[in-house]
């Protein structure tokens, strides 16, 4: 990620948008959370480390705080603010919101999901956009040592952003995450099939090593053409495997 997370934490739809860089690197910028209908003055500032309480409608405090680089003391924040009202959604949004900018994408994750249950249509709509946002952080998190962990989360991502498309079929910004994620699982899954593929007509492997080898690719190639029905590259890959499983077994 190129820069700290900039959150417009107000009124406005929501949104983090996944951005194609250079390298295969994606910058994410927080948009949004929830304010109360009306917004307060900013309050005074926090020292570091401190977790004073919080109205939920402080909302411009939280906005400067972690556009800021103190995300962390806006996550205490809105803990100690949530410890009085844990049934608030707009809190536990917002909680999400900079949750995910402090890197607790796992934590955020927990409190989004609390907020799609406890909140109204939109509180529910903005919590699984951003579901499919920290999905698809905690996947790439986990590309160099659990490429199966970055497919599932990846997969998840995708229908986050599904479910997102379905509150609201016309949010740029859902469609645009949903093609991008897309995309990058659909690379994944055909490397990671081709990957097995090779592995399999090595000569030194066993013929359960191959079957096996043999078996991964082709549920990659099938995951890989589920995305993509267009993609003659999966729908090769898949037919192919299977012709090379039966005639190993």
């Amino acid at each position: 990620l190129n820069a700290r997370p900039r959150p417009p934490i107000d009124d406005r739809p929501a949104a983090l948008f996944l951005r194609q860089c250079a390298r295969l690197a994606w910058a994410a910028c927080i948009a949004t959370a929830l304010a109360d209908d009306a917004t307060p003055a900013p309050g005074p500032a926090v020292a570091p480390g401190t977790a004073p309480a919080i109205a939920p409608g402080d909302i411009p405090a939280l906005q400067s705080m972690v556009a800021g680089g103190q995300a962390a003391d806006a996550l205490a924040r809105l803990e100690a603010a949530l410890a009085k009202d844990p049934d608030n959604a707009r809190l536990l949004y917002n909680h999400g919101v900079a949750a995910y900018a402090a890197g607790r994408l796992e934590d955020s994750l927990v409190s989004f999901d609390r907020a799609e249950s406890a909140g109204n249509r939109k509180v529910a709509a903005l919590a699984r956009f951003q579901k499919g946002n920290a999905e698809f952080r905690i996947g790439d998190a986990a590309r160099t040592s659990n490429l199966d962990e970055t497919i599932s989360r990846w997969k998840q991502s995708l229908d986050n952003f599904k479910d997102a498309l379905k509150d609201n079929p016309g949010d740029a910004r859902a469609q645009d995450n949903y093609r991008f994620v897309r995309q990058r699982l659909l690379g994944l899954l055909l490397w990671d099939a081709k990957r097995h593929q090779e592995k399999a007509a090595q000569p030194a492997n066993s013929p359960a090593q191959r079957i096996e080898n043999l078996r991964n690719a082709f549920d990659k190639f099938t995951d890989a053409r589920q995305i993509d029905p267009d993609s003659k590259e999966a729908a090769q890959g898949e037919q192919q495997t299977r012709d090379q499983l039966a005639r190993e077994l």
